[in-house]
């Protein structure tokens, strides 16, 4: 009777979502770990630099933000999920998260990183759409208003605060937002001020429930629901929004 052993054979495969397969040949036991991503630098305008997970795909580009409580790890379902249906995904972390650093504007200059991400994705797609859940809301709100063309597709998920440039500026910086929040979770009001003053087609989708940012992504029920939603959106927004 042959032996089991494990051998760890990274691969890179396209448009995979899982991320180990185990494999029985001739009775040795083969695990093979699905390398989708690969680590990428993104230069901010105050010289700072940025690690980024990077899932390449096709050419619409979907930069996810993380909140003040995670880092880019927040993602590691959704983003290889999206990747699955043929989108390359960009998730860095913000400064001072993980292995970023602080650029010369200081700590919580989110806007800086989200503009430099949104211009690297900008650079090497045909489409760029982007997704920031809580503080990351309002930071990729403040970002847009940095960037020179105007992105796809916004998703803001749970915005924990209205953006600190006000609304003028977003002006032709984005075809289309949805929102998601719950009507009894803590940041619902700036949530809703938010929905009520951005100044493009957007599409509010309101839970009743007091979960908020990334428990969505984790809870059993709502978790597959906003990955179909968010994928509507980002093939069909108008039809979605009706």
């Amino acid at each position: 009777m042959p032996q089991s052993a494990i051998f760890e054979i990274p691969i890179f495969p396209c448009c995979l979502s899982e991320i180990t397969w185990i494999l029985k040949i001739f009775g040795i036991e083969i695990q093979v770990p699905i390398m989708v991503s690969k680590a990428a630098w993104i230069g901010t305008a105050d010289d700072g630099w940025l690690e980024a997970d990077l899932y390449p795909a096709g050419t619409h580009w979907v930069c996810l933000f993380h909140d003040e409580h995670h880092d880019k790890t927040t993602w590691n379902g959704l983003a290889p999920w999206l990747h699955g249906q043929g989108y390359s995904v960009l998730a860095p972390c913000f400064r001072g998260y993980g292995v970023s650093s602080v650029g010369g504007a200081g700590g919580q200059c989110y806007d800086l990183d989200v503009a430099a991400t949104l211009e690297y994705a900008r650079y090497r797609a045909t489409q760029v759409s982007a997704l920031g859940i809580g503080m990351a809301g309002s930071a990729l709100l403040e970002g847009l208003c940095r960037v020179r063309e105007p992105i796809a597709h916004v998703i803001l998920l749970s915005p924990s605060r209205e953006p600190a440039t006000g609304y003028d500026c977003l002006a032709g910086k984005a075809a289309d937002a949805l929102l998601w929040y719950g009507d009894a979770e803590p940041y619902a009001q700036a949530a809703a001020a938010t929905a009520a003053r951005l100044p493009f087609l957007r599409s509010i989708d309101i839970q009743h429930t007091s979960l908020q940012a990334q428990e969505y992504l984790d809870d059993p029920d709502y978790g597959p629901r906003l990955r179909q939603r968010i994928l509507d959106w980002l093939v069909f927004p108008r039809e979605a929004a009706s």
